[in-house]
């Protein structure tokens, strides 16, 4: 049974998990950042190390897309992993509602018997009637 509290709980759990997760993304974007940034602060110089001859642009140009393609790979990742719990958050009471009617009919016939005796023990038998 899904409770005020319950219902509470469960909410605080996935604005916590959400934090977590942008919290999680932006720490992908940093490490990815530290990672790459010796060698493209070494292929940005416009000298070369060992001859003084100038590097090529289009080394640079390719390590920022291969940085920027991993930052966007690796966030959408994120976000689709935030976008099915959040979608599983939105739809859990229509879960929980479906799991329940299928149980109800799957047991019907026990479910009418409990029904009819708790209306002959309950309701019947009472004063008012």
């Amino acid at each position: 049974m899904v409770t005020e509290q319950s219902s509470e709980t469960l909410l605080c759990t996935a604005c916590v998990v959400y934090v977590l997760f942008y919290l999680l993304s932006g720490f992908v974007n940093l490490l990815t950042l530290t990672m790459t940034m010796p060698v493209y602060v070494s292929f940005n110089n416009k000298t070369g190390t060992l001859n003084g001859t100038p590097h090529k642009q289009i080394v640079t140009f390719v390590v920022d897309v291969v940085v920027r393609v991993m930052e966007s790979v690796l966030a959408y990742a994120v976000q689709l992993f935030v976008m099915v719990i959040w979608s599983t958050y939105v739809l859990l009471p229509i879960l929980v509602f479906i799991v329940l009617m299928s149980l109800l009919n799957a047991n019907l016939d026990t479910v009418i018997l409990i029904m009819v005796m708790a209306y002959n023990c309950f309701v019947v038998e009472t004063n008012s009637i």
